[in-house]
């Protein structure tokens, strides 16, 4: 009887071992071959190897900027925008650059009619990336998940990841990020428009999600204190959308004025804050990736559009 226990045992422990094995070995692959290819780590590793040059405009904010922003036609410039990011993940991220270099000068956001809603509340899946900004006590605090669980997805990320594995073996899956600018190639006007934008318009507004969060809005507020604090000018951007998209947006009950409106009411109290409106500067689709991002072209022509604004207000 005995035997048979040690023979258990060793046999559970070597099962298990075995397992840890695979375990360590899977996240090491991961750590190694996916992380390597997906957009917020190259953009991060961008940012650290032109952290020291002569930067001086930070873009920050989401998709749109994400997409929109091509840091190759703007001098002293650096896209740190990821997509999917809210408003109080820009300011996480803000508060630890600021914290550690103040040469940034220019802060560039964007005020979307989607950047307050709280169709993206579930932003947190890339633990390993926030937890660069963020404290474990801060991540459990708005993700409402254990310490255990916090720690597993910062240290083991691939955790709930696996489909990733296929950035490493197809190139369509493979993003091309330059100075953190994320290079799109569709083209808006050979989809079915009214479609594409009736969905993105459903996505980011559907029943039961707030157009304006408080949560969200407390946060870009928070941003406005914080640079105003650090004496940082800030440029507020309307980003190109579609007629497609403004006319879903609003047949599902969106009242972009009074957004508007409200939004500029809180936002004129602050002496350092600049509004770019560019969300009707584009009619050609072409120029357009889907219903509210810019493609490759678009990026170029609104990035030289900038370039040249930003040089006369320097």
């Amino acid at each position: 009887m005995e035997e048979d226990k040690a023979k258990f045992f060793k046999r559970t422990g070597m099962f298990l071992a075995i397992l840890i094995f695979i375990f360590i070995l899977v996240n090491i692959a991961y750590n190694k071959l996916v992380l390597p290819q997906k957009h917020v780590n190259k953009s991060e590793e961008q940012f650290m190897q032109n952290n020291n040059n002569n930067l001086k405009i930070l873009f920050l904010g989401d998709s749109h900027p994400a997409w929109a922003v091509n840091p190759s036609y703007i001098k002293n410039s650096f896209n740190y925008a990821t997509p999917t990011e809210t408003y109080e993940q820009t300011y996480y991220k803000l508060r630890s650059i600021l914290s550690k270099d103040n040469k940034y000068q220019i802060l560039v956001l964007p005020i979307d009619l989607h950047s307050f809603s709280d169709f993206k509340s579930d932003a947190y899946f890339n633990i390993w990336y926030w937890s660069r900004f963020m404290s474990i006590n801060e991540l459990q605090n708005v993700t409402s998940k254990s310490l255990a669980r916090i720690y597993f997805n910062k240290y083991f990320p691939f955790i709930g990841n696996g489909n990733e594995f296929k950035l490493v073996f197809f190139k369509s899956q493979k993003s091309v990020v330059i100075n953190g600018w994320y290079q799109r190639e569709e083209i808006f006007a050979s989809k079915n428009m009214t479609k594409d934008a009736l969905e993105k318009a459903r996505l980011h507004f559907k029943d039961g999600f707030e157009v304006k969060n408080e949560r969200f809005f407390n946060f870009f507020i928070k941003i406005l204190e914080l640079s105003k604090s650090k004496d940082k000018k800030v440029i507020f951007i309307k980003y190109p959308i579609s007629e497609h998209y403004k006319f879903a947006a609003e047949s599902i009950g969106v009242d972009i004025n009074e957004f508007y409106l409200s939004l500029n009411k809180s936002i004129s109290k602050y002496s350092n804050v600049y509004v770019l409106d560019y969300q009707n500067y584009f009619t050609n689709y072409s120029l357009f990736s889907d219903s509210n991002h810019l493609n490759k072209l678009g990026a170029e022509f609104l990035s030289k559009k900038l370039d040249e604004y930003l040089r006369k207000f320097k």
